[in-house]
């Protein structure tokens, strides 16, 4: 989710290439009359990548699999046996992730009922900056910015904050 999710913002012009250059709606028609049906207002940059470029980001393979006809359970359990190969995950991101059981969903309500927010029980990809948190350094747009959770509860860079 998070890759597609940087895939989508930068195409949405959310952020720049390293080279400060914004994608150039103008060399992807789709984007442009998602842009023009006003789904997203991408931020203005002073160059945009090239029709070359474009071309290039929108032919990157992406190695996708497609699962057909399966259960919930089988879902989770190959979610499972990929990231055992990886970077393993926390419990929270493994509770977030793909495990799915009564007792899981009972933690995340209570924590949900506990921090005092609204989540959804399916998040729409386009709605994932407005929970995500932007480090002061990182700068990517998030709503929720890092540096507003200093002087509270939350963990900042491994230390708490008093």
């Amino acid at each position: 989710m998070q890759r597609l999710h940087t895939i989508i913002s930068f195409i949405e012009g959310a952020f720049s290439s390293l080279s400060g250059s914004g994608f150039n709606l103008e060399h992807f028609t789709t984007a442009k009359t998602r842009f023009e049906e006003k789904v997203f207002v991408p931020q203005v940059f002073g160059n945009k990548i090239s029709s070359l470029e474009v071309g290039t980001f929108l032919n990157y393979p992406l190695a996708v699999s497609v699962i057909r006809n399966v259960t919930e359970q089988e879902v989770n359990d190959i979610f499972d046996r990929i990231n055992t190969y990886g970077h393993r995950l926390s419990d929270q991101e493994r509770r977030q992730a793909g495990v799915q059981n009564d007792y899981v969903n009972r933690v995340r309500k209570i924590a949900c009922s506990i921090r005092g927010d609204d989540s959804v029980d399916v998040l729409p990809l386009s709605s994932v900056p407005t929970i995500s948190i932007d480090l002061p350094m990182a700068k990517h747009g998030y709503e929720i910015k890092g540096g507003s959770l200093l002087g509270s509860k939350w963990y900042s860079y491994g230390q708490r904050t008093a």
